[in-house]
């Protein structure tokens, strides 16, 4: 799979293994919920700086709760 190519699955993978809700993971990466539950559904976001910003999260560890 291209580094570039973002699926819904992998978007939610993603976030899933970050523990982050869509709205928290909306909140990182300068979107709304909706467009988050959007990606999971038909994935693809095409702005660049938001598919550099999910590179650089799906890099991490999952996040701890406090």
């Amino acid at each position: 799979m291209s580094v570039a190519v973002f699926t819904a699955d992998r978007i939610k993978a993603i976030r899933s293994r970050l523990g982050l809700t869509q709205a928290e993971f909306g909140d990182l990466l300068g979107i709304s919920q909706k467009t988050v539950s959007g990606w999971e559904i038909h994935g693809l976001p095409r702005r660049y700086t938001v598919v550099v910003k999910l590179l650089e999260l799906e890099k991490k560890g999952k996040r701890r709760r406090r």
